[in-house]
């Protein structure tokens, strides 16, 4: 089986394809000091999920990579839908 598609099977149903929840996600964004216009970036992104909600609390603009094609098709859908401006 193709490991990308087998990696898109897997995580289909976790929201940040770890164990994480959103609280700490934005917990982690909080102690980050993220201020508005800065860059950020995420190697391994997955869907970009992390990135999404810092670009939504912190106005960042965000750089995710990642070897997924199925990921990324996400990632570009829920970035045009939530901060198409990131």
């Amino acid at each position: 089986m193709d490991k990308n598609k087998f990696n898109a099977i897997a995580h289909t149903y976790l929201k940040y394809d770890c164990p994480l929840h959103t609280a700490m996600v934005e917990e982690v964004t909080e102690l980050m000091h993220l201020e508005p216009g800065k860059r950020i970036i995420d190697v391994g992104c997955a869907k970009g999920e992390i990135l999404i909600r810092m670009a939504e609390l912190c106005q960042v603009a965000a750089i995710g990579i990642d070897t997924t094609p199925q990921f990324i098709e996400i990632a570009h859908k829920e970035i045009a839908s939530r901060v198409p401006a990131a």
